[in-house]
């Protein structure tokens, strides 16, 4: 983005993970395709990168995020992750 900036690349054989994401999404999709006991697998043996003890306030309020989509979403007739772009999204004039 600038120069001089640091690319951060992960360490080979790490798996990483936005665990509230893969929560919310990625358990019911795993549900859906016959997947559970992989997605369970993966989800324990990956590191949130949200999730730090040292610092736990990121984590906590992303759960504020979550929750407003999910009231936006049931007061505009959507899904939590459509309300997530409700105010980016652009679907032609109405």
């Amino acid at each position: 983005f600038t120069e001089g900036t640091e690319v951060v690349t992960p360490q080979a054989g790490e798996a990483h993970m936005l665990g509230t994401a893969m929560l919310i999404y990625g358990k019911l999709a795993a549900i859906r395709q016959g997947r559970f006991i992989e997605w369970v697998k993966t989800f324990l043996h990956s590191d949130d990168v949200i999730l730090d003890f040292r610092d736990l306030l990121p984590f906590l309020l992303q759960w504020r995020s979550i929750l407003s989509y999910i009231r936006l979403g049931r007061r505009e007739n959507i899904s939590a992750l459509e309300a997530s772009t409700f105010d980016i999204e652009w679907n032609g004039d109405e």
